[in-house]
Formats: C-alpha cells, structure tokens, sequence
C-alpha cells in the first residue's frame, strides 16, 4: 500500500475550517461569522486563505489567534469599528503586517475632523486678535481648547485637566497650519515663527508705498500660516512609499501617550474630541519621526504624564 506523500514529514500546525473557528468564537462569546471574516480579509488586516465556503477555507491557529485578536480590540473599541480606526489602534497593540494606507487615512480623516471643529469655534470666539506671536499663539490656543471641552461635561477633573493639555496642544498644532497674520509690510510684527517670518526683509513694500504711512487698509496683507497642512498630508502620502513603518509607528506614539495621559477615557466612550486628537497628534509624531533621532518619539511618548512640556516642545519644533 502506498504511502501518503507526507506521511514521513513532522506534522504542520493545526490548521481549522472556518465554520469551526467561528463556532469556537461564538461559544466564547464572540459575535463573529464569515462576512466579518471576509471584511477583516479584504481590508488587509487578516491573510487571504482560498476557498469557496467557511466549511472549506482552512485557517491556522496563528491567523486565528490575529482574528480573536482583532476582534478584542473591536469590542473594545465599540462594534462595528471602522476598518481604518481598528487599523489604527491594531498598530498600538504591536500587531504586525497592518496595512499603513488605511492608519493614514484614519490620521488624514482625524485631522481634518479636528481642524473643522477648531475653525467653527475659532470663528465663534469674541475678541480674536488679528496678529499673534508665540505668547498669542499659546493664550489663543487655551482659549480654543476651552471651547472644545465644553462638549466633554461628563468627564472628571483630573481626566478633564489632561484632555486639556493634550487639546491645547492640538489647537497649537491647529493655529500654526491656519492662522495668517494680518500685517502692513512695513515692519516686524508679532508672527508665529517661520524661517520667512523671522526675516523682515522678506516682506514686500511697494515703491509706491516706501517712506510714507499707509492710509489704506487695502495695503494689508495676511502672511502665510507657519506650515502647509496639505504639504504635510501629501508629504506623509509619499512616506508611505519608503516610510510606512513610520506612519504604524507614529499611531502607536499617539496611542501611548492618550492612553499614559487620558487612562480614564479609553474605550468606546471616549470623546469626540479625544477620538480626533489621537490622530492628529499622530500626525505631528510621523513629522518627528522624519526628521528626529532614533528612539526619541518612544521616550517622549512613554514620559508624556511626566514631562508634558517636553513633548509639546518637540512636538510643535518638528510641526512647523
């Protein structure tokens, strides 16, 4: 009698079908069945294994141990998740092989989120001023952060003060990408910091206008803000090419300091104005991560509760 082909062979790894594994999965209690299986294979997240029903597509116990895996951080986070926050998240658990475009387009989503809710509140507040150097820029940013927490009522003291923090930074991060000053081109006047606006020669004077006062507010002009946010997407767009591991890395620097900073405010009650910030502080991690030292966005990042202002200081250095 023949022999089977691998008879002589050590044993591969347990492998199971499908409908198996997800009848183990629901008698521990989770909701799970083959259309989240094949969502979670088609978004990169899980490996494509063939077959044409769950009795027949087999899977191993390190792929089923990724699908549990995943599906713990979904219940934390609140089903249904989106793909792109689950992929997000799945990059501060240490999961390897997360697609990076779908990370990216969670922090590009995030972004524009909390730029949108800073402008509409930018917009509501009363005596802004029309120029801000570095000491405007903080007091504006605090006064925008204060308005945004205004929709966090419920939450408690200390888990309010450090929300704060994190939304004063994140209003900082906010008004270097918008706010243009508003100057006559005819001097140094308080700017937020750029290589451009530290050099008042840069700005234009009119011959017409040299020598004389200017008696026009039509001879205004507003400078341009302290960076180019959609530079800064497209720059981070083409990082994915050479740098992915940047971006998965920087999600997870985000990640760790909401979750070292704001402990009482993880999971899926957790504000809309937290659930925006993580992105975008990712964002300013990614720009760290392209210019800093090796290491250094870690140790900020682990050390955020207990030196805040070092983090915002690098953060903001990298930002403009």
């Amino acid at each position: 009698m023949a022999l089977a082909k691998n008879s002589l062979t050590a044993s591969a790894e347990p492998t199971y079908t499908l409908d198996v594994a997800l009848e183990g999965l629901a008698s521990a209690g989770y909701r799970a069945d083959a259309a989240t299986w094949a969502r979670f294979v088609d978004a990169g997240l899980l490996r494509r294994s063939t077959g044409p029903s769950p009795h027949l597509i087999l899977i191993g116990v390190a792929d089923l141990k990724r699908f549990r895996a995943i599906l713990d951080l979904e219940l934390r986070l609140g089903q249904p998740a989106s793909l792109e926050r689950l992929a997000f998240y799945l990059c501060a658990t240490g999961m390897a092989d997360v697609p990076a475009t779908k990370v990216l387009d969670f922090i590009e989503a995030g972004v524009a989120a909390f730029f949108s809710a800073s402008e509409c509140e930018l917009r509501a507040l009363p005596n802004v001023p029309v120029q801000i150097g570095l000491d405007g820029e903080r007091a504006l940013a605090k006064r925008l952060a204060a308005k945004l927490l205004e929709t966090c009522a419920q939450i408690g003291r200390n888990d309010r003060a450090a929300l704060a923090f994190l939304a004063e930074i994140g209003c900082t991060l906010f008004l270097r990408a918008t706010w243009r000053n508003r100057t006559s081109g005819r001097g140094p006047v308080p700017r937020i910091v750029t290589d451009v606006m530290l050099d008042p020669e840069s700005l234009y004077i009119s011959p017409m206008s040299a020598g004389r006062p200017l008696k026009s507010t039509a001879a205004e002009r507003l400078l341009p803000p302290a960076m180019n946010i959609a530079h800064v997407i497209a720059e981070l767009r083409q990082s994915l090419l050479f740098r992915a591991a940047d971006i998965i890395a920087a999600a997870s620097d985000s990640a760790t300091v909401a979750d070292r900073v704001c402990p009482g405010l993880a999971g899926p009650q957790a504000p809309t104005l937290l659930q925006t910030l993580v992105p975008l502080l990712a964002a300013a991690f990614a720009r760290m991560r392209a210019s800093g030292r090796p290491h250094m966005c870690e140790r900020i990042a682990k050390s955020a509760w207990s030196e805040p202002e070092a983090m915002r200081q690098a953060l903001l250095t990298h930002w403009s």
